[in-house]
This record gives C-alpha cells, sequence and structure tokens, in this order.
C-alpha cells in the first residue's frame, strides 16, 4: 500500500512537472489568450496626446484610468484608447510601460518588455534591428513637422538656406532623419529639448527661434500648460513635403494568429469610424 501510494504521488508530480515545463516553453509559439500578458510601452510622460501616462504609486502600481476596461470620461491618449479596445477582445492583462523614448527603442533592441505592444512609425522598419518587430500594414495618422514660431509672427521658412543663423529646437530621441544634417549643412544651430513642453517653454523665453513638432502635439500641449492663447504660430515645415507615417507594432514574439486577428480588427474599426471617433477625442 505504501508503494502505491508513493507510486502514484510521484505519478502526480511527474504531470505536474511536465505542465509547468508545457507552460513555461509553451508561450513561444502557443500562448493561452485567456491569460497572456501584454505589456504597453509609453514613450515617456510627455507623449502626449497620444500616450498619456499613468500616474504611479507606490501602492498598486498604477493609477485605476489604466485599468483593462476601456472608459469614454477618462482621457489615456488616442493610441492608448485605440489598443486597449483593440486587445479588448483578447482578454490580456495590460501592464504600461513608461519610459523615455530613446531609452524605450534601446530597451526594445535589447529584448526587453516581451511581449509588448505600442506605436511605431513607418521609417523604423527598414532600421538595423527592427525588421523582425510586427508593424501592422494599416498607417494609423500622417505625421508631418510644423515650424512654430513664438511672438510677432515670421514668415516661414520655405527652404532649409533660410534657417541659417537659427537656433531650431529639435526633440531629443526623436528620429528627424535627415532635417539635422541638412539644418546644420545650412548653418542653423540645432539645440535639443527633452519634450514639447519644454521646447515650447525654451521658445517662448527666446532661448531659440524656432521649434520643429507635430502640429497635433503641439496644440494639445499649449492647452495642458495654459498657453494657448499665447502668440505661437505653426505653419508646415518645407510646405508639408516631409511626412512620416504611424503604425501599430507589437514584439516579434507575438504569434502570428494573433497579429492577424488584430490586423482585421484595426480595419474593421477604421472602416466603421470607431478610429476616427477615438482620433477627435483629442
Amino acid at each position: 500500500m505504501l508503494f502505491f501510494n508513493s507510486a502514484r504521488s510521484l505519478f502526480i508530480f511527474s504531470l505536474i512537472c511536465v505542465g509547468l515545463t508545457h507552460s513555461s516553453l509553451g508561450w513561444a509559439s502557443e500562448p493561452d489568450s485567456e491569460s497572456m500578458p501584454m505589456n504597453y510601452l509609453i514613450y515617456g510622460a510627455g507623449n502626449g496626446p497620444f500616450q498619456i501616462a499613468p500616474a504611479f504609486s507606490d501602492s498598486n502600481g498604477t493609477d485605476s484610468s489604466y485599468s483593462d476596461t476601456f472608459d469614454e470620461q477618462i482621457a489615456r491618449g488616442f493610441i492608448t484608447d485605440f489598443i486597449y479596445e483593440l486587445l479588448r477582445e483578447e482578454n490580456v492583462k495590460i501592464t504600461p510601460v513608461v519610459e523615455p523614448i530613446k531609452r524605450m527603442k534601446r530597451d526594445i533592441l535589447a529584448g526587453q518588455f516581451k511581449p509588448w505592444i505600442t506605436y511605431g512609425f513607418r521609417g523604423w522598419e527598414a532600421m538595423p534591428g527592427w525588421e523582425g518587430f510586427h508593424f501592422l500594414p494599416q498607417n494609423l495618422f500622417e505625421y508631418t513637422l510644423s515650424q512654430v514660431y513664438y511672438g510677432d509672427f515670421v514668415k516661414p521658412a520655405s527652404t532649409f538656406s533660410e534657417f541659417k543663423d537659427c537656433r531650431v529646437i529639435l526633440i531629443r530621441g526623436f528620429s528627424y532623419q535627415m532635417v539635422v544634417e541638412k539644418l546644420q549643412e545650412h548653418g542653423a544651430l540645432v539645440v535639443y529639448a527633452d519634450n514639447f513642453a519644454q521646447a515650447l517653454r525654451m521658445l517662448k523665453y527666446g532661448r531659440a527661434e524656432i521649434f520643429l513638432g507635430f502640429d497635433k502635439r503641439v496644440k494639445y500641449v499649449l492647452q495642458e500648460m495654459g498657453l494657448a492663447d499665447d502668440p505661437f504660430h505653426l505653419s508646415p515645415f518645407m510646405h508639408g513635403q516631409l511626412k512620416g507615417y504611424a503604425t501599430l507594432m507589437m514584439s516579434d514574439d507575438i504569434p502570428q494568429p494573433m497579429v492577424d486577428r488584430l490586423t482585421d480588427r484595426v480595419q474593421a474599426m477604421i472602416d466603421s469610424g470607431r478610429w476616427q471617433a477615438l482620433w477627435d477625442r483629442y
């Protein structure tokens, strides 16, 4: 009888071990969609209106506005609202992770935070190290740089040579691609800010003449800072010729069937007008 109980216990213990092993190794190929963890990557605290970072506390890690339930009354940013609604049917457990964009990109390439979802830019797809990630085929929005001035209106520059001797503010960590090289080549002095709020303050207090940023975010940040009525002027940079496109992207360990489901769901949200409704909130 003792031998029977011992053998039975050993058999049960073996099954448990096998189950644990299968569970820990199985995520890479067949994740349990009922309990899948998912890190949602947020590019710093100053990324509104696309991502409005949660308030963290020692008690529960993050505030209630970042629960898995979408709430029309809570402003979490366009991308955040879109992703949380997109993942609703997947029943995943979402954990927001906030880092400055430069550090976040470095950590992504180092294999941190998997599995994750966030948004990125089409230009990243061609960059070394990024080709293995899942970039969804739909563009969520167009990114057109604007020239931002303060005070007396200045005629917008239409050529790089017109930036000669101008102090031009750029955001540290953001990829401006060939713009930086062209500005410096034509005699502009490039200075950097950590975020849009800092850049706008620098502009207001005369530490630079021009700031290059995305108009939707500029207007949002001015409103948040209580400066919407200040004499800031926006105009398309180089007549709007320099454009970029944003899309959703996911880590390379997300299974392809889930990627396909989310791709279809994104298209359905675009076709139904739900994407536009979320965009118009901000």
